[in-house]
């Protein structure tokens, strides 16, 4: 994803292209704004900034290996956790290892979505969906190894309001001590079901509500 591909958020942009620049980045960062205001897409867009290798100077390239698997949402060191259900595909402890197929599936037609949009996905009918303590299990695994290819490995956990207790807790430890080569982005829109431990542990990336004038174009 290009930074130019996320409408709106022109601000912002230049903010987090900024921090990239001048070497400040924080490894725990919490996209958190609105549902359909494209705080994923935009998470998503800044983690392909960092890790492509031909940086321009308000954009990724766009063409090089890495921006490449990135836009294919397949490069070996982007990771990706999310709430999931019994479904379709799944009948029993579901992950987001498991679905991660669908997933790829999923972000490859869906710009813009929703967590309904990607219940509707997997079949999962009324179900709640969590993240569960299997993806914590799975997220501290990655981030103790060694990365691939990228300068910073992204685990980015999509709606983290809907971790389990467990899971919100067994993945303390690595956002207040996290591998030096890795990067956590949360993207969500509700602060009030997230952990306080979890709140303070990582910067809070505000995204508004898209203009009248953004949306139009």
């Amino acid at each position: 994803m290009l930074f130019r591909e996320v409408i709106g958020h022109v601000e912002l942009k230049d903010k987090l292209i900024r921090s990239v620049k001048n070497n400040r980045i924080s490894h725990a960062q919490l996209f958190l704004g609105s549902e359909g205001n494209g705080n994923f897409l935009l998470a998503l867009a800044y983690a392909q900034f960092v890790n492509c290798l031909n940086q321009g100077p308000n954009d990724s390239c766009g063409s090089c290996s890495s921006c490449l698997k990135y836009q294919n949402k397949q490069h070996p060191d982007l990771h990706f956790f999310y709430p999931t259900a019994i479904c379709n595909d799944v009948k029993t402890q579901p992950s987001s290892r498991k679905l991660i197929t669908q997933w790829i599936s999923f972000l490859k037609k869906k710009d813009y979505f929703t967590l309904n949009s990607w219940m509707i996905y997997i079949g999962a009918g009324e179900r709640f969906p969590i993240i569960n303590k299997t993806d914590s299990q799975d997220i501290i695994k990655i981030v103790s190894l060694k990365n691939f290819e990228a300068k910073f490995k992204v685990v980015i956990i999509w709606l983290p309001e809907n971790m389990n207790p467990s899971c919100s807790n067994k993945i303390l430890k690595v956002l207040e001590e996290p591998n030096p080569k890795s990067l956590f982005l949360l993207i969500g829109h509700n602060t009030d079901k997230l952990l306080p431990t979890i709140l303070s542990r990582v910067q809070i990336i505000k995204t508004n509500l898209l203009k009248d004038d953004d949306v139009i174009k």
